[in-house]
């Protein structure tokens, strides 16, 4: 029989055998999640280290995609930026765009060692800072050069200042070229924080060249109202759904409608005189010319508009479509019109005189009828004419013989020269009659090669008129 003490000596041994194990295992344990944590501040660290080098990256692609959208896409701009020195000062050009280059007159080189105060005017805001004109006078040339610096230096300070606290500010200036040459312009500083101390970027626009384009702008405008205004021809604006906009007086008293309001009634885009080939032409934007009669009596029975005319009147219209503005939207339709009644009155009595056994004659305007077409006609006829001319004090007369021109004078001019010089008559008076006797002929080249010639030498004087406009 087992012995008491050795029972309880035994007990006790395999108790202190368990606790050591429990023990041991304990520790394994403490040091395998002791691993596991260091292993996660491990990888931890390492992710936080990927990271931090992921942003910087792009960072670095974020600052050259801003550098090269800002040297790429400002094409017409002065474009530099430059740090910031200690006492608040512009520091060197770290970047500059062509633009300012080529307009300065320095390489990139040569720009980026220096500084704004370098290129900018420093003797314009002299009596601004505390010198009149009589002080400038008397003061030595080292006095004044050191208060030019002083005042630019604390011109520039300012600058920078107000930007670094507003973050942009827009400002005038003058840069000042290699040769000389003063730039007035209009300077937009901002401040750049991707840079480490923060940067200035400054955009500089020729006042200068905005001035002239603001004056061409406003030239072109006015000589477009003044076209618009006192054209002799009938003008109507149209928007893309064909709603009359603006229209001159001239169209209003060719179709004798007394306002904007009552002709926006009577579109010349679609109404029952424009031919069906005609309208669908004008729907798919083309551009058309035609000749139309329109019955004003039908207008006024049917009540489609307001008009003092009677009867009927012919116009050739000329329709042209504006295209898209930059937002590609339709700008609508221009209307050119003008009208043919007359002409057609003198077209038929005229073809009438150069029939045969037609004895009476016919007087008109060269405003309604050119010239050149009532030469045509008239010889076209084959008949024998006198045209007799007037314009002013000048006259001129034109002597037909069997469809063949043998004469013409005007003022001290006789035969080929006169019939050019008359060609370029695009007003006055005719009166055109049979007749029999003839003076000595003084033209014998052919109507076809006298409208040619006279046409060459109507071009030149037009080009010699717009060279020296």
């Amino acid at each position: 029989m087992w012995d008491p003490t050795l029972i309880c000596f035994l007990q006790t041994v395999m108790l202190a055998m368990a606790g050591a194990i429990i023990f041991y295992l304990f520790g394994k344990i403490r040091e395998h999640r002791d691993a596991a944590a260091d292993a996660s501040r491990e990888r931890e660290e390492w992710r936080k280290e990927a990271s931090d080098r992921q942003a910087a990256e792009k960072q670095t692609v974020a600052q050259k995609d801003w550098y090269q959208a800002l040297f790429t896409h400002v094409p017409v701009s002065m474009v530099m930026v430059h740090g910031i020195v200690d006492g608040g000062l512009p520091g060197s050009f770290l970047e500059v765009n062509d633009v300012i280059c080529a307009r300065l007159g320095y390489s990139r080189e040569e720009l980026l060692a220096r500084t704004p105060l370098d290129i900018q005017d420093i003797e314009g805001p002299l009596t601004t800072f505390g010198l009149t004109k009589a002080e400038l006078v008397s003061v030595s040339d080292s006095y004044l050069s050191s208060h030019a610096k002083r005042v630019s230096t604390g011109y520039a300070k300012r600058v920078i200042d107000q930007v670094m606290i507003k973050g942009e500010v827009v400002y005038e200036t003058q840069m000042v070229a290699r040769d000389g040459k003063k730039i007035p312009v209009r300077i937009e500083a901002r401040r750049l924080d991707v840079f480490d101390p923060p940067a200035i970027m400054a955009v500089a626009q020729d006042i200068g060249t905005a001035q002239q384009t603001e004056e061409a702008l406003h030239d072109s405008q006015t000589k477009l109202r003044d076209f618009f205004t006192y054209s002799p021809f009938g003008i109507a604006m149209y928007d893309a759904d064909k709603r009359l906009t603006q229209t001159n007086r001239v169209c209003l008293k060719m179709l004798g409608i007394p306002d904007e309001a009552a002709l926006g009634k009577f579109s010349l885009l679609d109404n029952e005189f424009v031919p069906a080939d005609i309208r669908t032409k004008i729907n798919k934007g083309e551009w058309v010319r035609y000749e139309t009669a329109i019955s004003f009596d039908d207008l006024a029975q049917k009540g489609r508009c307001v008009t003092t005319r009677r009867g009927r009147g012919y116009f050739d219209l000329a329709i042209t479509y504006m295209g898209y503005d930059k937002k590609y939207h339709p700008k609508g339709f221009l209307v050119h019109l003008m009208e043919t009644t007359e002409r057609r009155k003198l077209e038929a009595e005229l073809r009438k005189m150069a029939d045969k056994g037609a004895k009476e004659g016919t007087s008109g305007s060269l405003a309604d009828m050119s010239f050149t077409d009532m030469i045509q006609i008239i010889c076209a006829g084959g008949r024998s004419m006198q045209i007799d001319f007037t314009k002013g004090p000048l006259k001129a007369v034109v002597y037909i013989q069997n469809g063949d021109i043998i004469h013409c004078h005007l003022g001290d001019q006789a035969g080929d020269a006169a019939f050019y010089a008359l060609m370029q008559w695009h007003d006055g008076e005719f009166a055109a009659r049979q007749c029999t006797a003839f003076p000595e002929r003084t033209i014998r080249t052919s109507l076809m090669s006298l409208l040619m010639e006279g046409s060459r030498q109507a071009d030149e004087v037009s080009g010699a008129a717009a060279a020296g406009a």
